[in-house]
């Protein structure tokens, strides 16, 4: 059984029209966005909102209540987070030298350096090429973070702003109503 309503809602949300934004009441942080004019909807226990004119598909709000717009995707600035770079990082490393093979060298070495240092070369050659690789990735992940960080064109995250950002937008109680049960 379809219903056309379906089709309705779809078309809506590509098209310019009123779109009602949605803000931490206390913080004014951004928190979501719904289709249409329903400020009547908003819980204004913990939420405040706008209506704003703009294309989902062609534009965004971008900022908090009191200095945010309405912005082109285009030229509005792309966001990448520093966890994800982090995290990316470290399913390359595992893709080469899962937690068992990293934990297995060190263990090895370890245990070896405590019977009196008696390590063959091949042991240090194992050790040592699995360090060597973990600091390369920690080195190229480095440098894709500063590459973002000095990129106009992206706004980088760090780990701590990311937090300060859920933080605020679940400011008040707002994480009470929403939070995971």
């Amino acid at each position: 059984m379809y219903n056309e309503f379906i089709d309705e809602l779809l078309d809506t949300a590509t098209v310019e029209g009123d779109q009602t934004i949605i803000f931490n009441k206390i913080t004014g942080a951004l928190v979501s966005s719904i289709v249409g004019s329903n400020l009547d909807l908003v819980n204004t226990d913990f939420c405040k909102g706008k209506v704003v004119k703009f294309n989902p598909e062609t534009h965004r709000w971008v900022g908090d209540f009191d200095t945010g717009s309405v912005q082109t995707i285009i030229e509005s600035p792309r966001v990448v987070y520093e966890e994800t770079l982090d995290q990316k990082a470290g399913r390359t490393i595992r893709g080469t030298y899962d937690y068992y093979h990293q934990l297995n060298a060190i263990i090895e070495v370890l245990s070896l350096l405590l019977e009196a240092s008696s390590l063959t070369t091949e042991q240090k050659a194992n050790f040592n090429k699995v360090k060597e690789y973990i600091a390369e990735s920690r080195t190229l992940n480095d440098k894709y973070k500063d590459s973002y960080k000095n990129d106009p064109n992206w706004s980088f995250k760090t780990k701590e702003e990311t937090q300060d950002e859920i933080d605020s937008k679940l400011a008040g109680g707002l994480y009470e109503i929403i939070k995971p049960d």
